[in-house]
């Protein structure tokens, strides 16, 4: 143990020092920072520590939120199978990365046991413990189920038991436009099926709008002085509006918290991006929105969507776009919410895994 602490000292000692020889010194910003990172770095160190005394791999979680959370040969061998989502690194900025952690928190909470992996990140406010792929190919193997988004192809942990979440259209951001028929498919919205060959089990919608960000302070539209559009996962379409006299949202800028504001300011947004939850979160701050075709969805698509047609003017540029009925919305959104956990419900009922599998 002795050799132990001497290692983990000095792996602190030299982080600090590092960090800190390259930060203003006095600033309480960089002395936080220097201390975060020490921090974090201090918990690998002795995750790397631990991994080679018991030859085990150690997961970790949030750095903010929860402790180191080890899981050893002999905890997993006792423990009921559970689930492994596979998944891109944590991006708030986009709806489907969210929604395979939010997944993760949500089956956790329900007292299912779940773990990412392919990733490296888990988000404070959510409890996601990560697992490395090596690992979570050992837990596979041991029968839990693994939960693939459509973008990913085949079946990289060889698992027994696979559930595929459909996002999107498969094909449109990657992935296999057909998948096994062993796999339990679940779309996450009513659009999906349509581009489906394979049996659909259910459907999995889970909202995502942060009402904490994005709300109506009811301004009149005399208020609403900004035009604003989004090209995102589409293309720019000539004809519309010109740009020089709008403002362009991208999927870094502005910041996500500043998205709402912009919104509340905006008398309207012109997306291009049919696929994207900016549409909602606009609708939710009372922007209205104008819809540019971009082949991906239809205007029935839409009709029938989980979340409306409420502020939505499809493919035309109308004198005055139709405003939002945000305490309509609101409302509405508050029973999507509901549905989704009976959604959850009737998701782990189909895919629970079990010890004899």
């Amino acid at each position: 143990m002795t050799i132990i602490h001497s290692k983990l000292k000095e792996k602190l000692f030299n982080v600090v020092h590092q960090i800190g020889g390259r930060l203003p010194f006095g600033s309480i910003q960089a002395f936080y920072f220097i201390i975060s990172r020490a921090l974090l770095q201090f918990k690998i160190a002795l995750m790397d520590l631990i991994d080679s005394l018991y030859n085990a791999e150690i997961e970790h979680v949030s750095t903010t939120a929860r402790a180191i959370v080890e899981i050893n040969k002999s905890e997993t061998e006792n423990k009921k199978p559970g689930y492994i989502i596979y998944a891109l690194n944590y991006s708030r900025q986009s709806a489907g990365i969210y929604c395979l952690y939010k997944l993760c928190h949500d089956l956790n909470s329900a007292g299912e046991t779940c773990f990412m992996t392919w990733t490296n990140y888990s988000p404070p406010d959510l409890y996601t413990p990560v697992i490395s792929t090596r690992k979570a190919r050992k837990l596979a193997k041991n029968g839990y189920v693994v939960i693939y988004p459509e973008i990913i192809s085949g079946n990289p942990l060889c698992a027994k038991h696979v559930v595929r979440w459909i996002l999107n259209k498969p094909g449109v951001l990657g992935g296999d436009l057909l998948f096994s028929n062993k796999d339990i498919i679940f779309i996450y919205a009513n659009a999906f099926a349509r581009s489906l060959s394979n049996l659909i089990t259910g459907k999995l919608f889970l909202p995502t709008i942060d009402e904490t960000i994005f709300y109506d302070d009811n301004r009149t539209p005399t208020e609403r002085s900004l035009v604003c559009y989004y090209i995102g996962k589409s293309k720019w379409i000539d004809g519309y509006f010109s740009k020089t006299e709008a403002f362009e949202i991208t999927r870094t800028s502005p910041k996500r918290s500043e998205l709402g504001k912009l919104f509340r300011a905006s008398r309207v947004l012109y997306c291009f991006d049919n696929t994207t939850i900016l549409v909602y979160e606009a609708i939710m701050c009372g922007c209205p929105v104008v819809l540019i075709p971009d082949g991906t969805q239809t205007l029935e698509d839409y009709q029938n969507s989980e979340l409306g047609m409420n502020g939505i003017n499809w493919g035309i540029i109308p004198e005055q776009a139709v405003t939002p009925d945000t305490h309509a919305f609101k409302i509405h959104y508050a029973s999507v919410k509901k549905e989704y956990y009976k959604q959850l419900d009737v998701f782990i009922k189909k895919t629970r895994p079990t010890a004899s599998a």
